[in-house]
This record gives structure tokens, C-alpha cells and sequence, in this order.
């Protein structure tokens, strides 16, 4: 069960401890359009004084050559600027030639 705490933060509830060795593994849950970070609760953990320096952007690459409109160049392209998360529907079809967008999970410390 996952339960909203506000602020972008949620509050899962697991069955056993399988399961939770199993979400832990994960590290994060790809949960479209974006990504859920996990991180392990604490005593009084306040979602109101938590503070991320990251952030899910969808960036643009504008004026690409068609010849780097490829899912390998695309995402060194965007470990420049982060982690990519997914590509656009748009972009990973062609439909779209303006420019190619993908999520990125940007730090921004």
C-alpha cells in the first residue's frame, strides 16, 4: 500500500519482510511518467522539513542531426545532464522532429 505523505514523499506499507527485501532491491519504482526514489523511514521523519536537491525535468535536445536520434546516443546525451529516466513517446517513434525529449533526474546541489 502506499500512502501519500504530501511533498512528494509516500509511506509504503508491505506485508513481510520478502516483500520488503524484494522493494528494497529495487532502489527506486519507476512509477510513469517519473521515478519513486526510495530511502529508509526515521524517527520522526516530517515531510515539511525534508529537503532534495533532485529533480524528474523533461528536457528538450533541439536541433539534433537525425543520425543521433538513437536510444544509445540520446541517453549519453542526457548523462550529461543527469540520470535519463524514459524517453518521450514522440521521440522514440520519430513523429516528432523538433527536437527529442526525455526525463531526466537532474541534481541539483
Amino acid at each position: 500500500q502506499l500512502i501519500s505523505l504530501g511533498r512528494g514523499f509516500f509511506h509504503i506499507l508491505l506485508s513481510s519482510e520478502a516483500d520488503k527485501a524484494k522493494v528494497w532491491g529495487l532502489g527506486s519504482l519507476n512509477l510513469k511518467p517519473g521515478v519513486l526514489r526510495l530511502q529508509p523511514w526515521f524517527p520522526n521523519f516530517n515531510p515539511h522539513t525534508q529537503s532534495s536537491t533532485n529533480a524528474q525535468v523533461w528536457v528538450r535536445f533541439h536541433e539534433l542531426p537525425w543520425v543521433y536520434w538513437d536510444r544509445q546516443i540520446l541517453s549519453d546525451l542526457a548523462r550529461g545532464v543527469g540520470v535519463p529516466i524514459r524517453f518521450d513517446a514522440m521521440t522514440l517513434n520519430g513523429k516528432f522532429g523538433h527536437y527529442a525529449r526525455m526525463l531526466i533526474d537532474i541534481d541539483l546541489s
